[in-house]
């Protein structure tokens, strides 16, 4: 009876002293994840129209993630501890435009990933044109909503790109109806290559800007 009480007691001891302040080193972004963003902290992401008129942003900030999770064990309802390895990394940049009026905004991309102890579970990037926010989950095939499109080979401007990824908001949405931007193009390998811009929201006027930088 009493070495059962012992071990009753130690175990209730086990439990209650569990560290629930534990630490799972995360690791970074993976390499697939990275190859999504361009940027390096002063570059200039330069846009023109073809007819004079350009479009500027220049990097402010680059930045990754504390790459360690600092609260994956939870108590439970019997003192003990409930872990689950579960991280999430970051890397973004934020960019300014040098413009002003209908031009001015930032440019920016976050990309994020979530993991479950070894297995990735979610890869997204969001970007974030003047006023055009949308993000794609990085998946094989890559996960696109209604609307977007991936073209196989686009030309903007006089260079052409392989699997540009169109994202674009529902102009039949009145949510977007007085959005500037309303689509931009992307690759893999680029970056935003590519904007169409509506200056005139309610009469549809669109400039179409294409990467030169």
């Amino acid at each position: 009876m009493k070495s059962c009480l012992a071990l009753f007691l130690f175990s209730l001891f086990i439990l209650s002293s569990c560290n629930c302040d534990k630490q799972f080193h995360c690791g970074s972004v993976s390499a697939e994840g990275s190859s999504w963003i361009h940027a390096d902290t002063g570059a200039v992401f330069l846009f023109a129209d073809g007819a004079g008129d350009t479009l500027s942003f220049k990097v402010q900030n680059l930045s990754s993630s504390n790459p360690t999770d600092y609260n994956p064990c939870k108590k439970n309802e019997l003192g003990g501890c409930d872990c689950e390895e579960r991280c999430e990394v970051s890397k973004s940049f934020f960019a300014q435009s040098d413009s002003s009026g209908e031009k001015a905004g930032t440019f920016s991309q976050n990309l994020i990933e979530e993991t479950f102890g070894k297995i990735t579970n979610r890869t997204d990037t969001y970007w974030y044109v003047l006023d055009f926010y949308k993000n794609i989950q990085i998946t094989n095939p890559i996960a696109l909503e209604p609307g977007d499109s991936l073209y196989p080979t686009y030309t903007l401007g006089s260079k052409s790109y392989n699997d540009v990824y169109m994202l674009k908001h529902d102009t039949l949405n009145s949510i977007y109806a007085n959005k500037r931007v309303y689509k931009i193009y992307t690759t893999k390998n680029d970056g935003v290559v590519g904007i169409d811009l509506r200056f005139l929201a309610t009469s549809h006027q669109v400039k179409s800007f294409f990467r030169v930088q």
